[in-house]
């Protein structure tokens, strides 16, 4: 296997877990799945799309599969398994993929290229490029420090229990998770039909790249602990930390199930674990949040406390004055 491989047929492991989530509906980006019967009539689309930002530019099709050529032998390079096509048909599919992400990509910055008709930004959502989206993921989280000999940390209700308050972060990287003054800030995810198929893809992505860390699956494995029963789910939600599309089971099995059969050498919330569970073993956070869940949640039973109190320091003051007299 070629050192700069870094594109993989997802191991039959995973992709017997949930096996849509692994195969495109809509296009085909690259040889592993082109000419798949459910695929061909997208192919005009990505025609269309080349021919627009050809129209643009002075390079004609044939130009630009021309100077792409001296690159076919290093592309092929990126794959895990040998490719079945000529060298012709694989660099004329490279043109025709690339440029139509550029185009896509181009079309979404700017709505004014979009034709009223176009058959992608009239659908409810768009697809995204795995390593391109972990990039994008990666570029804005601050670098914690990993920690060793770390646990995981309880649920969302444990942690609320012992005290601990939740957040919604303003990161826009879902990984950049943070654990500051007994307050954990998370950036909000949203969760929806399309959200398990995007994590799978991305945390196959890192079980099969060597050189790639496993962020997204150290995230799948810290939220997967926080959420243990649908009054998990509801906490985060009520803290805005979670946008949930689904019923409260549904989300509660997508977390749960999300990871199973990866392996992380390192995990990168160990440091936040440590510093999540040694604030928990402090006891006066936790009386704390029990004193305002059962006497301080409401404006009677503020009353009813201070009520309390008052006559027990009377009772004290009066038992006192008796002993003196």
């Amino acid at each position: 296997m070629s050192p700069k491989c870094c594109i993989f047929r997802v191991p039959n492991i995973l992709y017997r877990q949930n096996k849509e989530a692994f195969t495109p509906d809509a296009f085909s980006i690259g040889p592993l799945h082109h000419g798949h019967p459910n695929l061909k009539a997208t192919e005009q689309i990505k025609f269309k799309y080349l021919q627009c930002l050809i129209a643009r530019s002075k390079t004609g099709l044939i130009e630009l599969i021309s100077s792409l050529k001296d690159l076919e032998i290093e592309a092929r390079d990126y794959y895990a398994e040998p490719i079945r096509y000529t060298p012709e048909e694989f660099v004329k599919m490279l043109v025709i993929d690339g440029c139509f992400i550029i185009e896509l990509f181009r079309k979404d910055a700017y709505e004014e290229l979009r034709e009223k008709d176009d058959p992608i930004f009239s659908m409810s959502y768009t697809k995204h490029i795995v390593d391109l989206l972990r990039t994008w993921m990666l570029s804005s989280i601050t670098e914690e420090e990993k920690g060793e000999g770390w646990e995981l940390v309880p649920s969302a209700t444990s942690l609320a229990e012992a005290g601990i308050k939740f957040a919604r972060g303003t990161s826009q990287s879902i990984l950049d998770i943070k654990f500051i003054d007994g307050v954990l800030i998370i950036p909000q995810l949203q969760v929806q039909e399309t959200t398990e198929t995007v994590f799978r893809n991305l945390i196959s992505f890192e079980q099969c790249y060597a050189n790639c860390e496993a962020r997204v699956t150290s995230y799948a494995i810290l939220i997967d602990n926080l959420i243990n029963t649908t009054k998990d789910v509801e906490i985060l939600c009520e803290n805005e930390i979670i946008d949930n599309w689904l019923n409260p089971e549904d989300a509660v099995q997508f977390f749960n199930k999300l990871y199973y059969h990866s392996f992380v050498r390192t995990f990168y919330y160990g440091s936040l674990c440590n510093k999540v569970n040694i604030y928990c073993r402090h006891r006066w956070p936790r009386w704390r949040t029990v004193l305002v869940r059962n006497y301080l949640n409401t404006p009677w039973a503020m009353l009813s406390t201070l009520a309390a109190i008052v006559l027990l320091v009377l009772t004290f003051l009066q038992t006192l004055y008796t002993m003196k007299a």
